[in-house]
């Protein structure tokens, strides 16, 4: 079934040129019978990136504890949507319990043992919710070109929409402003749920990303192209290889490293922290970057010049590009191009 997706946010603020600007999603524009609780637009809370990992996200664990006893339940339901009928889903619950134990980084490792404890919830199913439910997701971004009135200058407008799917994501829906220090600058923004540590949409000075979810994968139909995807989906969940949205945290947020105090190395003080000059990729990457094994989906980079769109496979990725309006939903762009695109669309779908 297609994903329903909600009409996107169209109100804006002025920004300066060449800067991407990114929307909250518009919280009101969720059905009232599917939750009473997001009529609201989502939380900020500033996350220091100068205080040890697992303590950057107290304060958003204390605030949503509650909140977050209803989020046990999804697993279940991500294991329904995933499992094949004939497997028990108390022997995968049993199985992720078992191996569950680790994202590929150390520092986000510790950023989700941190909330693990402060929410009170397994580190497994923490585990689960940052590798697998950028799966599940139906969203649209794309880029616009616009005319600020209080300027004469043009720039891309990077658009975005959230559809969880899911009542109990959308009320833990929050904004993180990353900064450096206490009193330090502003590093980038994400909009993503609590118990999240990568990057589903961001923001920083001169660039902004989402992420899509791809139903399919370019091998759907061969053996071993199946067997090289289903590996390679196997090692993310077990913390041997990056997630998706790992992957474009590295595009916004700068990793921190540890360093020596007094000839130790103290990775327990907020001091013995540093940030990294900057992120581990930048927007001149792309062509490397699409040749690095990642889930299938669909990546929008906007520099405030242009819209870049990756249709991403396990290393591969075809690249389109605007300056001037494109968008991107959950199918390819040869879909629309073909002359009968729900039958290859289903035919793609039906061969996984």
């Amino acid at each position: 079934m297609a994903p329903r997706l909600r009409p996107r946010n169209k109100n804006g603020e002025a920004r300066a040129p060449g800067t991407p600007i990114i929307e909250p999603p518009n919280m009101s524009d969720v059905p009232k019978e599917e939750s009473i609780a997001t009529d609201r637009k989502p939380p900020v809370y500033i996350i220091d990136l100068s205080r040890p990992p697992s303590k950057r996200y107290t304060e958003v664990a204390q605030a949503f504890k509650d909140t977050a006893r209803e989020l046990p339940p999804l697993f279940n339901e991500l294991l329904d949507v995933m499992k094949p009928s004939w497997i028990p889903g108390f022997f995968l619950r049993f199985l992720a319990w078992m191996f569950l134990r680790r994202l590929f980084s150390r520092e986000q490792t510790e950023e989700l043992r941190g909330m693990s404890k402060a929410l009170e919830l397994p580190m497994y199913l923490l585990v689960a919710y940052n590798v697998l439910l950028d799966l599940l997701m139906g969203c649209t971004s794309g880029g616009a070109l616009v005319n600020d009135n209080a300027s004469a200058n043009s720039q891309m407008m990077h658009f975005r929409t959230l559809d969880w799917g899911m009542p109990a994501l959308r009320k833990t829906t929050v904004q993180y402003n990353l900064v450096e220090g206490p009193e330090g600058k502003l590093i980038a923004s994400t909009i993503g749920y609590v118990g999240f540590v990568g990057v589903l949409t961001g923001v920083k000075q001169g660039l902004s990303v989402s992420l899509n979810f791809r139903p399919y994968h370019d091998d759907a139909g061969w053996t071993r192209g199946n067997i090289r995807y289903y590996w390679h989906l196997l090692l993310v969940l077990l913390g041997y290889r990056p997630s998706i949205a790992a992957r474009l945290r590295d595009f916004l947020i700068p990793a921190t490293l540890p360093i020596k105090l007094e000839d130790q190395l103290r990775e327990d003080s907020a001091i013995s922290l540093q940030l990294s000059e900057k992120p581990l990729y930048q927007p001149s990457d792309l062509p490397s970057f699409s040749q690095m094994p990642t889930t299938a989906a669909y990546l929008i980079f906007c520099t405030g010049e242009e819209t870049i769109i990756l249709e991403k496979d396990l290393y591969t990725a075809k690249t389109i590009r605007s300056s001037a309006f494109i968008t991107v939903t959950n199918h390819d762009r040869a879909y629309e191009l073909s002359t009968n695109p729900q039958a290859e669309h289903t035919t793609h779908t039906q061969s996984k």
